[in-house]
């Protein structure tokens, strides 16, 4: 559990916070074409590093954050800021505007694929 915190921790803290968008300054300025762009970019190396961090805990033998059961047609499919709208309309009475869109990705990647049991990790004793 202090592994995935830590690398949570650690996640986060590349983002930096001069970049953590929230969802109310995110909301602002997706509609403008060259902001969108530089959008779809920042997502981009978030979420692959999302899923970095999430394949190193697993080849480590810890438990991953979640189970995404194709997250290479994921990434193959793009379109970030589709993904990130489809969740602000999903959880729209979920998410706050002052939430971070790194914090609204990352916990729905955790929430909606979850995994189930621990047979790929190693036990800990």
């Amino acid at each position: 559990m202090k592994n995935i915190l830590l690398i949570i921790v650690l996640l986060l803290s590349m983002v930096g916070q001069a970049s953590a968008m929230k969802i109310s300054e995110y909301r602002a300025r997706k509609d403008h074409p060259q902001q969108k762009v530089q959008i779809e970019l920042y997502l981009k190396g978030y979420i692959h590093g999302i899923f970095n961090a999430n394949d190193i805990l697993e080849a480590r033998g810890d438990q991953p954050l979640f189970c995404m059961p194709d997250q290479d047609r994921f990434l193959r499919k793009g379109n970030y800021t589709d993904f990130l709208d489809s969740i602000l309309n999903r959880t729209s009475t979920y998410v706050k505007d002052d939430t971070t869109i790194e914090i609204a990705i990352l916990s729905t990647f955790v929430n909606t694929y979850p995994c189930k049991g621990s047979t790929s990790v190693k036990s800990k004793k």
